[in-house]
């Protein structure tokens, strides 16, 4: 019986896992899905080749771990993502963060702003109704 080959970027991905576990063997499928933000079995179906990673596993891993996606997913490259380019990106996702939110702000403040009116003329409408009522 033939032995299935490993695709090489499962063998990339079994290479971070390993070097995620170091000589500590009571770290677990569970913990470094944990981790990255995945299930245990995902873990365990990737690295016994059940099936291939995906887009958003490496794309875990790369954040997580700090690697390159580019020598995660593709063998090209520098491993390891450098510290100071780690930083810019984070600052650029902090600041189109603050934009999105600066624009959900915005919009929460006019449906405030709406339904406060909503509400006066509501209290006008019930004014209006029970001073008739008291008039008649």
């Amino acid at each position: 019986m033939k032995k299935k080959e490993y695709p090489d970027i499962t063998l990339r991905c079994i290479q971070v896992y390993n070097e995620w576990k170091g000589k500590d063997y009571h770290k677990t499928y569970r913990d470094f899905g944990e981790l990255i933000g995945v299930t245990h079995t995902t873990v365990y179906d990737i690295m016994n080749n059940k099936r291939k990673p995906s887009q958003n596993f490496i794309h875990k891993i790369c954040d997580k771990l700090n690697y390159q996606y580019e020598w995660v997913n593709f063998g090209t490259g520098d491993k390891k993502a450098k510290q100071g380019s780690r930083k810019l990106i984070d600052i650029q996702k902090m600041q189109q963060e603050i934009t999105e939110l600066k624009v959900e702000n915005r919009l929460i403040r006019n449906r405030m702003a709406a339904q406060d009116k909503e509400i006066e003329d509501l209290k006008e409408k019930i004014s209006q109704i029970f001073h008739g009522q008291f008039a008649k």
